[in-house]
């Protein structure tokens, strides 16, 4: 396997675990963020992409300015969360919610509930990623003496 594939294959499986750990964590309602997720290699280095979405997953909303209003409604859409009485619409509701963390932020960020945690995991795959790299060096040194 060369350096590329490698760390191809070290991106692809970060991926799955930020996938895996939504999913554990309940966090994964649409799927959005996880469909988000691309890599782009070359010979040397490798970037995962994702979308901006992961940071709030992470580390959660701090107070301040409104979320968006649409992505609030694409939530309560896919959790399918539905208002407690038949006068209060769906618009309604999403405004209450945005209302809500743009006072007090998400749980996440009052720690409340923990956020997406990879960290453990990505280490572990670095590691052995630097494994096959070192063994794919040191074949590439013996084929070529």
């Amino acid at each position: 396997m060369n350096t590329q594939e490698t760390i191809s294959e070290l991106l692809d499986n970060i991926r799955k675990v930020y996938i895996d750990r939504q999913k554990e964590q309940g966090i994964r309602s649409s799927g959005k963020s996880a469909e988000s997720l691309r890599i782009e290699t070359t010979e040397s280095s490798g970037t995962l992409y994702g979308a901006k979405y992961f940071f709030q997953q992470k580390k959660g909303r701090k107070p301040g300015k409104f979320p968006p209003l649409s992505d609030i409604l694409d939530w309560i859409r896919e959790k399918r969360i539905t208002p407690r009485d038949s006068k209060t619409t769906e618009r309604q509701l999403a405004y209450l919610f945005a209302r809500k963390i743009a006072q007090s932020g998400t749980d996440v960020h009052q720690g409340k509930r923990e956020g997406l945690d990879v960290e453990n995991q990505v280490e572990d795959l670095v590691k052995e990623f630097r494994g096959k790299l070192d063994e794919g060096f040191k074949a590439e040194i013996k084929a070529s003496l």
